[in-house]
């Protein structure tokens, strides 16, 4: 959308063929910006048609920062028909022409429209209230995993203490051991760090996604249609579901880990690691 140092936009097609006019309307998936009479040659195109031609006073209005053309209603299959049903069994919204052909057989076809209003999770505030709930259980994980990383740390540090001060006493033997020990000290800690990172880095990304979700879920229940707000809430339940499994299996191999310096009273028997 260069328009170089001109105040108004140039109509890309007239540029190309060394002709100058100014642009009115911005096409999004074109990138392109388009004269009243070049705009009316792109929407003669049938292949064309469906882009989200908008004027150049609308280009970057969003509600909230959130653009509902994003959240399209028209159906993968026939670009040219809205979403009107749903079906259960493929767990796909699709076009009267989709449910004609493709759903059929499909026990479990209903309108999205009485999806919406039978149904307080479209409407209501329950699937809100349930991402803040597993926002405040993540948040909940995260210190745990936090304050388990603050502790292997500690364990670590008053573990090399401990034997650093057990060393001094016996240095020209354990020169060798301590030094051996302190590498493998050092290899557990950057193990569990590691690990507990991971972890750490997963669960932060995971609440900043339910921040997102409830963010644009407020937008659409708001500013968007119903076709837009099933479609949008279907995309969140498959997201929230498959982010759930992966912290559960993430966190179910975790085990509680002990670290203690052993000492030995007889240093005679200390002389070789």
């Amino acid at each position: 959308m260069d328009n170089g140092n001109d105040k108004s936009f140039q109509c890309n097609p007239c540029k190309r063929h060394e002709q100058k006019s100014e642009a009115k309307f911005w096409c999004e998936q074109c990138s392109e910006a388009f004269c009243e009479k070049c705009n009316s040659m792109h929407s003669w195109m049938k292949l064309l048609m469906t882009h989200d031609v908008v004027s150049f006073e609308d280009v970057g209005c969003k509600t909230d920062g959130l653009d509902l053309r994003e959240v399209s209603e028209y159906c993968r299959m026939h670009p040219l028909k809205m979403v009107e049903v749903f079906c259960f069994q493929h767990t796909t919204p699709c076009c009267g022409l989709c449910a004609g052909i493709d759903h059929r057989k499909c026990d479990n076809v209903k309108q999205i429209e009485e999806i919406v209003h039978s149904s307080e999770m479209y409407t209501g505030n329950s699937l809100l209230g349930s991402l803040n709930d597993i926002k405040e259980s993540t948040k909940t994980v995260l210190q745990a995993k936090e304050q388990e990383m603050a502790n292997i740390n500690v364990i670590a540090e008053n573990t090399e203490e401990d034997a650093t001060n057990f060393i001094h006493g016996i240095r020209s033997k354990l020169d060798i051991c301590f030094e051996v020990f302190k590498k493998q000290l050092t290899v557990f800690r950057d193990e569990q760090n590691t690990r507990l990172n991971k972890r750490i880095r997963l669960l932060e990304q995971l609440i900043q996604s339910i921040e997102q979700w409830i963010k644009v879920i407020e937008v659409v229940q708001t500013s968007g249609s119903i076709i837009q707000l099933f479609v949008h809430v279907e995309t969140v339940k498959q997201q929230i579901e498959a982010s759930v499994k992966e912290m559960e299996h993430l966190c179910s191999s975790d085990t509680d880990i002990l670290v203690h310096f052993q000492k030995k009273r007889d240093t005679s028997e200390v002389g070789e690691c």
